[in-house]
Formats: structure tokens, sequence, C-alpha cells
């Protein structure tokens, strides 16, 4: 109700607006329109954010008001499922590229499903706005070409993933793109790529799944020099598949080798360093400082660069997200590296003494997944020493099946006021209603706001609901849901129950259903 007043009070000033389909605020969409609001009544709206929408109606809806947002800069899609039919979706897909002041347009998780495969619907008309492009989560780019010749003024392209579906056969070459990140697992297809794009200055790409290239190095100096005689930002990270050889670490230290030149060390300074994971027989290669958001630190890892030791000490500064193995710390030539910008951390229990080292500030922590544990003291005393060192934590996801009991998150009535988001629906752990009231009782209960978790029945939904005052979402996965067994029938059975067993204590306002989970708002 203060939202509706809100927006309808201040429409004409609203430069920027954001709906969500269901992931944290189930039906936002849903509700934006039932209450009589349409997109072509903000007529001086500049950045525009839909996410987590399937609906063919909410579609033909988005359609017609985006025609009339001719002051829209930025438009970002994520996780959205566009419509099958092809008209439709091109009628989409060629409104936005008629947009006559859109500059920046992302395509996160946004497709048409169509033949198994998440496809981007290339746009038949040409935009002549459009600079920044990002495209993620699409794999069928037979007619990737398109996107060339209908944004003929694009700037900076992100693809994720560059697959083997794309193809590069241009008539002539794309002057003007001047920086480039994909990633894939394709080898060849980036070499095709980057010899149309001469005015390159900054190229970034993740490649997976490679096969042993003794020389990479020589190659990639060879195209720099031919085609990419502006480039002056260059980052990468290449994972190699290995065979079992006895002599791999010889064949790697060769691959390293060709970076060791006067045209990476001395011209550029470009270092390279490689980190081999001996049990996966596995290698990667990345330019340093390292330039990804997320960083695993696996087991039995050996270290080499073509830099001295001392000469970055941020190499990491820039990955976000840590994977943390519970051998990492025995047997890793890296354990004098240091992640200072976590916000989000993956890790398993029990851990060595050493992540107080590796990760000297948990200031920046919002998310923590608890990948694994054991049932003892040591991992509990562990996890609330690692709690009390994040103050600003507000995301806690549990995937294993010791920490998802509530006797075990005792440790949570201790001051841990900043959580508001708790997940066990990651963990094998079914609710019953007793442990659904014991849940209840801890100090986490009184503040958490969104909850994640499965339940052995629907009753166990509504004690859950007037048990934690706070509860804003729910996002819940029922054993007894019978509308999951009935694949037959349309109705959604445990929906419709839960309308008609409103909780006293506070209302739902809106039941959303996606595959086995409902999400409900509470208020």
């Amino acid at each position: 109700m203060i939202c509706h007043k809100y927006l309808s009070s201040n429409i004409n000033q609203i430069v920027s607006l954001s709906l969500y389909g269901y992931d944290g605020v189930p039906g936002q969409i849903n509700r934006f329109y039932a209450y009589g609001f349409t997109l072509e009544e903000f007529i001086h709206l500049k950045s525009l954010s839909l996410s987590y929408f399937d609906e063919q109606q909410i579609t033909d809806k988005i359609i017609v008001g985006l025609s009339t947002l001719s002051n829209l800069t930025h438009l970002l899609f994520e996780h959205c499922k566009f419509p099958t039919n092809k008209a439709d979706s091109s009628l989409l897909m060629n409104t936005i590229w008629t947009l006559p002041n859109l500059i920046y347009c992302y395509f996160h998780e946004a497709f048409v499903y169509e033949w198994s495969y998440a496809r981007f619907v290339v746009p038949t008309v040409i935009s002549s706005s459009i600079k920044y492009l990002s495209i993620i989560g699409v794999d069928y780019g037979y007619q990737s070409v398109r996107i060339f010749e209908h944004t003929p003024n694009l700037k900076h392209l992100f693809v994720l993933a560059l697959g083997k579906w794309w193809s590069f056969q241009f008539s002539m070459p794309i002057l003007s793109i001047t920086t480039l990140q994909f990633s894939g697992n394709s080898y060849s297809k980036p070499l095709d790529l980057v010899e149309w794009l001469p005015n390159l200055s900054k190229l970034k790409f993740a490649l997976s799944n490679m096969q042993y290239y003794v020389s990479i190095g020589e190659e990639w100096e060879d195209i720099i020099h031919q085609h990419l005689k502006k480039l002056k930002i260059f980052q990468f990270k290449i994972e190699f598949d290995l065979n079992e050889d006895e002599n791999n670490e010889k064949r790697i230290d060769r691959m390293l080798d060709t970076f060791r030149s006067r045209f990476w060390h001395d011209e550029h300074q470009w270092f390279i360093q490689y980190d081999w994971c001996l049990d996966e027989s596995k290698v990667c290669f990345y330019t340093l400082p390292y330039a990804f958001n997320e960083f695993p630190l696996d087991s039995f890892i050996l270290s080499k660069s073509t830099c001295s030791p001392n000469m970055y000490q941020s190499s990491y500064d820039q990955v976000h997200h840590l994977i943390c193995n519970v051998d990492f710390f025995k047997y890793s030539t890296l354990l004098n590296s240091q992640f200072c910008n976590i916000e989000k951390l993956s890790i398993r229990f029990p851990i060595n003494e050493q992540l107080w080292f590796i990760i000297p500030t948990f200031d920046r922590l919002a998310s923590l997944d608890i990948l694994s544990s054991r049932p003892d003291q040591n991992c509990k005393s562990q996890f609330q020493a690692l709690l009390d060192r994040a103050p600003h934590l507000t995301s806690l996801n549990i995937h294993d099946y010791w920490f998802s009991w509530p006797s075990e998150m005792i440790i949570f009535n201790k001051n841990n006021a900043s959580i508001s988001q708790l997940n066990v629906l990651l963990s094998d752990v079914l609710y019953d209603n007793e442990q659904c009231i014991a849940l209840c009782d801890i100090s986490l209960a009184a503040q958490c706001q969104v909850l994640s978790i499965r339940v052995t029945n629907r009753t166990c939904i509504l004690d859950l609901i007037n048990g934690m005052n706070n509860l804003r979402v729910l996002n819940v996965q029922c054993h007894d849901d019978q509308s999951i067994k009935n694949t037959m029938s349309d109705e959604d059975e445990l929906s419709h129950w839960l309308s008609e067993h409103q909780p006293a204590s506070c209302a739902i306002l809106d039941i959303v259903r996606s595959g086995k989970t409902i999400h409900l708002w509470i208020r």
C-alpha cells in the first residue's frame, strides 16, 4: 500500500525502477500491474531492471511499455524466460534495439528456451545507441555475427558463455569495439573473434576444459603483434586438463616458459602464474594480478609464476568469492597469499588457523556458505569465531547436514544480529513441526527476514510464519505437496490451501510457485 501511494504521487520524478518476479520479493511484477501501473506511465525512466519472470502475459505488457520509454539508457533482464514464439521474442528484441537512447543493455540468464538450448534471439533491426552489451548464460550463437551487424556502435561486449555454436565470419574488421570480455570452453573461437577487432584496448577471458597446449604464450604473442596493436589490458584465466603423466610438471613448466619472453616481461609487464591441482590433474594459468571474481582454493596446489614472489602483494584483491577447501592449508604453495576483499565465502569445517592470515579481514563478508563440517565442538567453536569476525554478514547458506539442525544452531544465540537471510534448503534436512518450533526459538529467528527451508508437511509452514515475527519472505519445499506428485493437474493444491489457512499473526500477501519451491511474501 505504501509503495502504491509513493509510486502514484511521484511517478513523474522516478528515473530508476527495479521489478522482481519471485526472487526475494515474490510477485512484485504481478502486483505492479495489478495496482494498475504500466511502464509507459514512467516517461522519465532512465534505468529499468526486470528479474525473474517467465509469463507470456507479462512479456506482452513489457513489450508495449518498452516501446514508449524513449529516455531509457540502462536496461537489465535477469533470470527471465522469453516467449518461445519466434514472432513475440523477435518483437521484444526489436523493441529494445529501437530504443533511441539505450546505451547499456544486459541479458543475464535471459533467454528463449528452444530445442533444449538457451537461445539468445538476435534482433533484425539496427541500434545506433547501444554501446555496452552483456549476454550471460547463452550458448547458441549460430547467428552471432548479426549481433555485431545490428549494433554498429558497440564498444564493450561481455559474453558468457562463448561456445561451439558461436561463429565469426565477418566481411570486414569491426572497428567500434574497444573492450571484449568472454568465457567459454572452446579455444579456437576467441582466436577467430579477436582477429577482427583491431581497436581492442582491453581483452579479458576465461576458458575451461582445454587440452595441453605448449606454445600458448608464443601464439598469443603473435596474435597481439599482428592483430591487437592497441591492446593495453590483457587478462585471462585458462584451465587445462592433464593426462596422467609423470612428466606433467616439466610439460607445464614449458608452457609457462612461453610467457617469459621480452614481449611479456619487459614490453608489457604481463606476468603469468599457474596453479596445479595435483590430485585432480588440472592446471590453471592466469595473469597477475588475478582479475576474476571467484577463486577456488583447492588442495594439493603447486604454483609457479613468471614474476618475483614479492612483486604482487595485492594479487587477489579483485577476488570477492573465495571457495576454501578443507585440505588446502596442508599442501598448498599459496599459503602466503592474502584475500582482503572477500564478500562471499564458501568453506568446509574444520578449518586451519592459517585461514585468519589468508583472509586478514572479514569486514566485507556478506554471505557465508557452509559446505560441510563434522559433528564436534571444535567445528562449532571455529564457526563462532568466524561469525565474530564478520560484523556485516547478512546471508547464511547451510549445505551441511549437521549445522542445519536447530539443536546445532544454538550458536546463533550469541551476537550475530546482522544475519537476516537463512537458507537451509541446500541441505538434506527435512524439518518437522517440532524442529520448526525449535528453530523459531533461537535468536536468529527473531531477526530473520528471508528463510529458505524444506519441511515435512504444510502445517510446518504456518508454524514458521507464526513463530518468526520479522519474516518477510519464505521459500519452502513441502514433502506433502500434492501438486508435485500429481503432474497431470494444473491446480496448485498447496498454494490454494495456504491461501485458505492464513495465519492469525500476519497476512500472506502473495504466493508464487517455482518448480518444487513455493515463495511466500508475508506482512
